[in-house]
């Protein structure tokens, strides 16, 4: 073998080498994309966004939205109720951060006035070309109203409900491309919606069953499907799973001060 041929056997193995890492690279990145993200249940105030994401390690927050005095955010006490205005500040600045705005019992359409009083305050605080935050409710009227102005919507999926027995809800579902349950819905829901983007709510009963936790090998990790996995617990991710960790810590997120 002269030493020509010598060399252009070195340089075919070099690209070889190269090529193959280079593939790797490559899958271990569509796989940390393709990571569902944690966010953390129930948070009402400011600091608790910057402590769980800044702190804990969330990609992000779930809270609820009431019409209570104007646009509040709230949890079972209106009372403690606070005004959206700075909470949709946070949205805007922080493009690196999800949130989950659960649409509660009031911010219907069954009235006219409900456009001007509730809607266009609300997306006139909210840009919809901003991609990092979602409207959830199982009123499908609202659903329709605000997928049609170009916002992310959820279609929430509520416990117990038989998907087997009624069509038009397969239908209302089915038309709405994220849905969200409760995470011992899981396998069900599968059966009839399977390639739907999926937000799972993973409530503190089913952590604390030690059989039940969130483990590497849980069907909702390895779904491709799955966007979001919504924690009521206080621990933050990197406790619940040590793989999972791994692979989010590839990301090195930094995040902007709220």
């Amino acid at each position: 073998m002269n030493k020509v041929t010598n060399n252009l056997v070195k340089l075919t193995f070099l690209l070889v080498v190269l090529l193959s890492m280079g593939l790797r690279c490559r899958k271990e990145v569509q796989e940390i994309k393709n990571a569902p993200k944690f966010l953390k249940h129930c948070v009402n105030d400011i600091d608790s966004i910057y402590f769980y994401c800044n702190q804990m390690g969330y990609d992000g927050v779930e809270f609820d939205l009431i019409f209570f005095h104007g646009l509040s955010v709230f949890h079972h006490d209106t009372n403690m109720a606070q005004p959206f205005k700075p909470f949709a500040n946070v949205i805007i600045r922080n493009k690196n951060l999800t949130f989950w705005i659960d649409l509660t019992h009031n911010i219907t359409l069954n009235s006219k006035d409900n456009i001007n009083k509730i809607f266009a305050p609300l997306l006139g605080m909210l840009p919809y070309r901003q991609r990092n935050y979602f409207f959830e409710t199982n009123d499908s009227l609202v659903l329709q109203y605000l997928q049609r102005l170009g916002y992310q919507t959820i279609y929430w999926i509520q416990p117990f409900l038989s998907l087997d027995s009624s069509n038009v809800i397969r239908e209302d579902i089915y038309n709405h491309p994220n849905i969200s349950f409760e995470r011992n819905m899981y396998d069900y829901v599968c059966m009839h919606f399977a390639n739907h983007r999926k937000f799972i709510y993973v409530d503190s009963k089913y952590l604390i069953d030690t059989t039940k936790n969130i483990s590497s090998n849980d069907a909702i990790l390895q779904d491709m499907s799955v966007e979001v996995i919504l924690l009521d617990d206080l621990r933050p991710p990197k406790y619940i799973n040590n793989t999972y960790q791994s692979r989010i810590n590839k990301l090195n997120i930094q995040y902007s001060n709220i």
